[in-house]
């Protein structure tokens, strides 16, 4: 499952709902489920790293999040995408 945070918000948010999520849906598929909380660009935890190049706008973090997705499930579409 990936989460996305909202304009004004960061992964962090979706914190306690998507552990909450994971865990009732490992146990009715009697396996470990990933969730991955993403920081759009300038947001949350991603405003530390370097290498985000301007444009800073929707485009961009559009691109970065469909990069991040590709990289972390290795090509696999996510089961699950929240926003």
């Amino acid at each position: 499952a990936v989460f996305l945070h909202g304009l004004l918000g960061c992964g962090r948010n979706w914190r306690s709902f998507s552990r909450k999520l994971a865990v009732e849906a490992a146990a009715k598929a009697n396996r470990d489920v990933r969730v991955l909380l993403l920081d759009v660009r300038c947001h949350g935890d991603s405003a530390a790293l370097f290498g985000f190049h301007p444009p800073h706008d929707m485009s961009a973090a559009a691109r970065d999040v469909s990069s991040i997705i590709q990289h972390e499930l290795q090509g696999q579409a996510p089961h699950l995408l929240v926003g």
